[in-house]
């Protein structure tokens, strides 16, 4: 009886310990695909002269303090805050009743600029300015032929085509095996685009991708033999 307690005793501690485990595994990090931009907020606080002095807490989404400042003092704070619509609440510092609110669409890098007074029953709060930074737009190329055409053209030929759809990042890939008229010199074997080879008339690449041209020159034109010659 006391052998089949133990073993009863001793399972039990082996479930309680995989579940504990299995609970504790590590779990994704939700936060590694959020992307995030810089925020730059400048106050302008203008004081009054004896009634309502307090000073004011700024608070990012109801739950994240940036700054206080103190009664009439101007301040700047800095932070990174995901992207999309964010709540921000100019609040006295010891009742969060008594605020201004303004609604802020961080879609880049911004910096922007307020200026509040204290009420009685609220913070003024007006909202002066908000530079965004330009964003970067990748400058794109459309194709206007498929790798079929390019086929058998001059690599010269095929050069200026790729640069007039707009790529810019263009390589050259010779090989060496022209004899007996099996091509003509500068022939276009292959036209890789972004490492693809199936693109179709009116694909949109980005500009700057790696387009590689291969194409044919004559045996005996290979600068290797003609150093194992020279030697």
């Amino acid at each position: 009886m006391l052998r089949k307690n133990c073993k009863a005793i001793i399972l039990l501690l082996i479930l309680v310990t995989f579940l504990s485990a299995c609970g504790s595994s590590a779990k994704p990090d939700e936060t590694e695909n959020i992307t995030t931009h810089s925020v730059t907020i400048k106050i302008d606080f203008h004081s009054n002269f004896i009634f309502d002095k307090y000073d004011v807490t700024l608070t990012a989404d109801g739950n994240q303090d940036l700054i206080t400042l103190k009664h009439g003092k101007d301040g700047e704070v800095t932070v990174e805050l995901a992207e999309g619509m964010h709540s921000l609440s100019f609040h006295k510092k010891s009742d969060k009743s008594i605020n201004g609110d303004d609604t802020l669409d961080v879609s880049s890098d911004v910096a922007v600029g307020y200026e509040i007074s204290c009420k009685g029953d609220r913070v003024e709060v007006k909202r002066l300015y908000a530079n965004y930074a330009e964003k970067e737009e990748k400058k794109q190329a459309e194709v206007g032929c498929t790798n079929e055409d390019f086929s058998g053209q001059n690599y010269t030929q095929v050069i200026y085509q790729l640069m007039k759809f707009g790529f810019t990042n263009i390589n050259e890939v010779i090989k060496y095996d022209i004899k007996d008229g099996n091509y003509k010199k500068g022939d276009v074997e292959l036209v890789t685009i972004d490492g693809k080879k199936d693109y179709k008339k009116g694909d949109v690449f980005n500009a700057d991708v790696k387009v590689i041209v291969t194409y044919h020159f004559p045996v005996d034109e290979d600068p290797s033999r003609i150093n194992e010659k020279n030697n």
